[in-house]
């Protein structure tokens, strides 16, 4: 099972986001499968970092879409939110990335799914519900 999985939880109604999400799964299960098959550390290191970077990209644009809405109570409330679970996120992708680094002398690939367990992707799909819903109430025309 990919660690993300795109759903209509995924779905926020803006494509270049919902490209992302997209993405984000398809690395997600190229990551899940090459760790199942046992490939070779810098295989596996070199699907992790592109996840890392497609994850910390999207987090950046979902993060500017909101501060493009009319920044009232459920806006902001929503953005502490959304950062917030982001923040950790990016905290877990650095650890991860220090792991990979950690084990690359060894050529030892670490426990991926325990690196990012699969709550992380729950919980943002979660979150992604909320915005879209908040796009949908707030968002300009031109942003819909």
């Amino acid at each position: 099972m990919a660690l993300y999985e795109f759903d209509d939880r995924s779905v926020t109604g803006h494509a270049d986001i919902d490209h992302m999400h997209a993405e984000i799964a398809t690395l997600s299960r190229r990551l899940a499968e090459r760790v199942e098959k046992q490939a070779d550390f810098s295989e596996v290191c070199d699907i992790f970092l592109q996840l890392q970077a497609a994850l910390l990209e999207h987090f950046e644009l979902e993060e500017r879409y909101i501060l493009t809405l009319p920044q009232n109570d459920d806006v902001r409330a929503h953005l502490r939110k959304h950062t917030e679970n982001h923040n950790q996120f990016r905290d877990l992708l650095t650890y991860g990335g220090q792991q990979f680094e950690l084990k690359s002398a060894a050529g030892e690939v670490p426990n991926v799914t325990s690196l990012i367990p699969q709550e992380y992707f729950e919980e943002l799909k979660n979150i992604d519900r909320e915005m879209r819903l908040l796009f949908a109430k707030y968002a300009p025309k031109n942003l819909k």
